[in-house]
């Protein structure tokens, strides 16, 4: 834990880590949790942000262990922070990344294909700023976005966005169909994983698709993080970490069916699933199905020996990534980051990195400027920064839009500085 940080323990879940180890429950189906895969300390809240002024304020630090329940395959934290206290006040912009805007833009081009979204209504639970609805809307659908984030919801709203800020749960489900409709197009891009109440959240989701409708559902891959070290994608907002089995298992239980799938490039490996109602299926995308858990299989997600060498994979790659900032210091060095996302939060922690290592990252998002990253009393800058310092070595926390951001910086080259990415192993470009 960095050192420049003072805390302030939660002891609730502080005691429930330590008395309840075996007792842990599943979140899915009640099993009791007792694989624990890696215990990566305690960690704030990881967009917790801290005005720069006032860096080192005490926090709020909660266990950040991963579990695996071996009755359902489903992959979580011990623990689960209050989503009111993380989602609220949400500094996280859809709209920031160029190449995330893109990608949505795509995938309402690839559904109105499909679909013929004209006059058809368009769903998107945690719809952020509108990044995604805004092209469904220009396509000619009825938009409604669900984004308990008042921030950031204030912002779909001026676009035109009709938002909703509540969580989603079958109570509120049931009001929005009375409401609105139900969707013939229901999105929940990487929100999934980001629910405590996964059996209400799902069952929130069947209530909102249409009998003929599609859900599409965005998560990070779990063969993914475990095969590329993606440990600081483990973080408090992150309750769940999927497997297309253990999605599966879980839309099954509350009456939708994958019928689809497909393998992306975002957020280090990602997965779009298609759903339907049971026996409602859009068109026959079995093969992919069938061909994705059997590669799950081959790969070991079953295995307790993959989760293992996981954490030694981790392990070691927290010492590297330590040892290089240290001899940069004792060369005399200069080290700047690129990007603020939460995922830095538990990268920097993990691997005992603090304002003394690293003194600013920046971000082009204009909400987390001014700002530290938690726990750590890194300052966050706008991206000129770098340009009007210089620094020899960029670590690029947004490991994820590392193309997208030395495209960016090219200027970083002309003064010989170079770039370092953190995730799967350390690499100097």
């Amino acid at each position: 834990m960095p050192a420049s940080s003072s805390v302030k323990r939660n002891p609730a879940d502080s005691a429930a880590a330590k008395t309840s180890r075996g007792a842990i429950r599943c979140r899915f189906c009640g099993a009791a949790l007792d694989h624990e895969i890696i215990d990566l300390g305690t960690t704030p809240l990881c967009e917790n942000l801290r005005r720069q002024e006032t860096p080192d304020a005490a926090e709020t630090y909660y266990p950040l262990r991963l579990m695996r329940c071996r009755s359902c395959g489903l992959t979580q934290l011990s623990v689960s922070a209050d989503p009111q206290e993380i989602f609220r006040e949400y500094p996280y912009f859809s709209s920031v990344s160029s190449s995330w805007v893109a990608h949505a833009k795509q995938l309402v081009q690839s559904m109105d294909a499909r679909l013929s979204l004209n006059g058809k209504v368009v769903i998107e639970v945690a719809s952020n700023d509108g990044y995604l609805l805004k092209h469904a809307k220009v396509a000619g659908a009825r938009v409604l976005g669900i984004e308990p984030a008042l921030n950031v919801a204030s912002v779909a709203r001026s676009l035109g966005i009709e938002t909703i800020s509540k969580f989603l749960d079958a109570a509120v489900a049931d009001e929005i169909v009375d409401q609105h409709g139900s969707a013939s197009w229901l999105v929940a891009n990487n929100v999934i994983a980001h629910v405590p109440d996964l059996n209400g959240f799902v069952s929130g989701l069947e209530k909102l698709l249409a009998q003929d409708g599609v859900l599409t559902i965005e998560i990070p891959h779990l063969m993914q993080l475990l095969a590329n070290r993606q440990f600081d994608t483990i973080y408090h907002e992150h309750y769940c970490y999927f497997s297309l089995a253990a999605l599966t298992r879980v839309l099954a239980q509350h009456g939708l069916e994958v019928f689809d799938v497909e393998e992306l490039k975002s957020h280090g490996g990602s997965l779009r699933v298609y759903a339907a109602h049971t026996g409602q299926a859009a068109w026959d995308g079995s093969r992919n199905v069938a061909a994705l858990l059997a590669r799950e299989r081959e790969f070991g997600l079953e295995d307790d020996w993959v989760y293992d060498q996981f954490a030694a994979d981790v392990n070691d790659t927290r010492r590297k990534l330590l040892s290089f900032l240290l001899n940069l210091q004792e060369d005399g060095k200069t080290v700047a980051g690129y990007g603020a996302p939460g995922k830095a939060t538990t990268l920097l922690h993990a691997c005992g990195i603090d304002k003394h290592l690293l003194p600013w990252t920046v971000d082009r998002n204009t909400y987390k400027q001014g700002h530290a990253i938690p726990g750590t009393g890194i300052e966050i800058r706008k991206p000129d920064e770098i340009l009007k310092e210089q620094p020899d070595f960029v670590l690029i926390l947004a490991w994820n839009l590392a193309r997208e951001i030395t495209q960016q910086m090219k200027a970083v080259e002309s003064w010989g500085g170079r770039f370092v990415i953190p995730i799967p192993q350390l690499t100097i470009l």
